[in-house]
């Protein structure tokens, strides 16, 4: 079995099953997040004047083992930057943040065969464990396509504030370079880095899992419809780059109501909506799962998204879905209950819409089967995803073992 070293300057979804499961196989030798303790005892201080923040403050790894010390004044920090609505602030703290904890973590010994670490966090680490199999787990976009995306669709500069820095840019690239293995949750964005001059070789594709424990439907008698129009829901970030512009311009005046539920990184999107769409604010799982529940239909307009984890879980409860074909999670949805459109079509966007008809439950149990069948056919769960990606890296290992003691005897 290898050791693992995984460094997560958050807490996002896929690197903490990858962290869990190498600890449940013995594997994990070292996880490293910004250190949750002082934050949780100032969630019961702030609890009774927003649970909303508390629950932020919360938020952290479970019970795995280790921790990086970091200040909490650099979490407080992040919150500050978060309330502001203001994108680029939000995303150059968070920038900064990534970039520190890499910092942090550059200066401790890492002796396990691999390490796994995030974009714009990993470049020090890689640059100081040459010896290790260095693995960046690629959450987003390359920066190239996130900014082409947005410049095209957004020509009068609407979305400028979303687009990566020059300095991001180059770090990423720098560790793109740096990493021996480039893992991407799909083949689209697999197809994006290659166009980028990513050699193929180094990229590994495993889409994420979904949770049917959370995310189900179990309705089991058919029922009239409750409803005299369409309910459609929408789950992420209410961005530029999500696509919500083409969206509500979309929906507006057509005879269904829209759901907005996400961080607010753009308040002007939240401003003025149309008359038949609301915005909810943020859930925790327990409470989305009620909502996907009350919807007809899942809908995610986004410019460009490696996988967007939200539309294979609304998927898993039944929902027919309307998704961009630049979405990844496109392609392993069953496309009985799917309508790609393409990124900023307002007109096909506009009649998918308007052909969503109030869900009948037998309908939304048949989707939810055909969901399930499909992703355990493809062995889209989380004991996979992690289960395969450290098999995967233990033989990239032993072959990396090999060669050098070819080398040696040669």
């Amino acid at each position: 079995m290898i050791t693992v070293t995984v460094v997560a300057p958050y807490p996002e979804a896929s690197i903490l099953r990858i962290a869990k499961y190498a600890e449940s196989v013995g594997a994990l030798e070292s996880f490293y997040t910004p250190s949750r303790r002082y934050l949780r005892a100032l969630a019961r201080i702030v609890d009774p004047i927003s649970r909303n923040v508390a629950r932020r403050l919360e938020r952290g790894i479970g019970n795995l083992t280790r921790s990086a010390e970091m200040s909490p004044l650099l979490e407080l920090g992040r919150l500050f930057a978060s309330s502001t609505k203001n994108y680029r602030v939000l995303s150059t703290y968070n920038s900064w943040l990534k970039c520190k904890f890499d910092d942090v973590i550059s200066r401790r010994a890492i002796t396990s065969d691999v390490v796994i670490a995030m974009p714009e966090a990993a470049l020090n680490i890689f640059q100081q464990n040459p010896n290790c199999l260095k693995v960046l787990n690629c959450v987003d976009a390359h920066p190239e396509v996130h900014n082409l995306a947005l410049l095209d669709a957004y020509p009068n500069g609407e979305g400028n504030s979303e687009l990566v820095s020059d300095k991001v840019r180059d770090r990423v690239s720098s560790e793109m370079l740096l990493a021996d293995v480039l893992l991407v949750p799909s083949n689209l964005v697999a197809d994006q880095l290659i166009e980028q001059g990513i050699s193929r070789g180094k990229i590994r594709v495993h889409p994420y899992g979904v949770d049917f424990s959370k995310f189900y439907s179990s309705d089991p008698e058919p029922t009239c419809p409750i409803r005299e129009r369409p309910r459609l829901i929408y789950v992420g970030q209410i961005s530029y780059r999500k696509g919500i512009p083409f969206l509500l311009e979309a929906v507006r005046g057509l005879d269904v109501d829209l759901c907005l539920i996400g961080p607010v990184p753009q308040k002007t999107l939240v401003e003025k909506l149309p008359s038949n769409v609301r915005y909810l604010g943020t859930f925790p799982h327990e409470e989305l799962t009620r909502e996907l529940a009350d919807a007809d239909c899942f809908v995610f307009p986004s410019l460009e998204d490696t996988f967007a984890l939200t539309v294979l879980e609304a998927a898993a409860t039944g929902l027919p879905v309307i998704v961009t074909n630049t979405t990844g999670a496109a392609e392993v949805l069953d496309r009985s209950a799917t309508r790609l459109v393409d990124p900023k079509n307002v007109a096909q966007l506009r009649k998918a819409c308007a052909d969503v008809n109030v869900l009948m439950s037998s309908d939304r149990l048949e989707n939810a089967r055909k969901v399930s069948r499909v992703t355990r056919e493809l062995n889209m769960t989380w004991d996979h995803y992690a289960s395969s990606i450290i098999e995967e890296l233990r033989l990239m290992n032993e072959q990396v073992k090999l060669d050098k003691r070819e080398r040696d005897d040669s």
